[in-house]
């Protein structure tokens, strides 16, 4: 949570000098959310397919409804 913190308030301040705050700001909370998940990727794999393979599991159910 940190590193995404710092790299949205970092993506913030940088943009900030080249375009207003009200667009510079959801941009940020993107890239934050962007580096969450590149983090969730790298440290936890198998917890990410493990969620993705419940999803396709919970839409194969819910087809044969």
């Amino acid at each position: 949570a940190a590193v995404k913190g710092g790299g949205a308030y970092a993506f913030n301040r940088f943009l900030c000098g080249y375009c207003p705050l009200w667009l510079a700001l959801p941009c940020a909370i993107a890239v934050g959310g962007l580096i969450y998940a590149g983090l969730i990727l790298i440290v936890e794999p198998h917890t990410v397919k493990r969620i993705l393979s419940e999803f396709s599991i919970r839409k194969t159910r819910a087809k044969k409804s």
